[in-house]
């Protein structure tokens, strides 16, 4: 091997050493430039929809909701889940154009207009999902008030009930109440005669 053909190959060494080099330095101090968003823009996503961003749906709610604003919920959410999330409807909240069962759809903006001033009517976020006809209260779209009424359940049971179902999705069937704190086998053989699932 003659002398050219070392100082070549020397010089190649030291080119790609050189590349090495450098190429480390900047994965070693390169700043982090992961993008994350201001708490004034931050869209909020609730805690039961804790799951990869990829898989959840954007929805936009404004108007008669104590906090309105951008959430991120999970696909089938309804609506009724959602103004829950929004922390309920305010006094005065116009609901009777709203289906509160329906799923939402990404990317949609939901305005929930305010009723004629002066309105002092008392509505929850489930008050348009009413009992049956039949008299029998539907546990899954009840109010506290409604549920109130039933054999045995008080405030605090009615309030357990609620939060159980925000929690863990809607009853599949009245049986599941026995999950519910504070309900027994008694108590549930009271409470079945007057409830159902939709």
């Amino acid at each position: 091997m003659n002398k050219r053909q070392l100082i070549a190959i020397a010089s190649v060494s030291l080119i790609i050493i050189g590349v090495a080099f450098v190429y480390y330095m900047i994965n070693r101090y390169a700043p982090n430039f992961t993008v994350k968003a201001t708490t004034a823009g931050a869209a909020k996503t609730h805690p039961e929809d804790q799951v990869s961003t990829s898989t959840l749906m954007t929805v936009y709610i404004v108007g008669a909701v104590k906090v309105p604003g951008v959430y991120k919920v999970r696909p089938g959410t309804r609506l009724y889940e959602l103004v829950d999330y929004a922390g309920g409807f305010l006094p005065g909240a116009d609901v009777k154009g709203l289906n509160l069962a329906r799923k939402l759809r990404d990317g949609e903006k939901i305005t929930v207009p305010k009723g004629y001033s002066g309105s002092s009517v008392k509505i929850s976020s489930h008050k348009k999902l009413s009992p049956l006809s039949s008299g029998k209260i539907d546990i899954n779209a009840a109010s506290v008030e409604e549920l109130k009424k039933l054999p045995g359940v008080g405030p605090k049971i009615a309030q357990r009930i609620v939060e159980y179902r925000n929690t863990h999705g809607v009853f599949r069937s009245p049986q599941e109440l026995i999950r519910v704190r504070g309900i027994g086998e008694k108590k549930l053989k009271k409470i079945l005669p007057f409830v159902v699932v939709r």
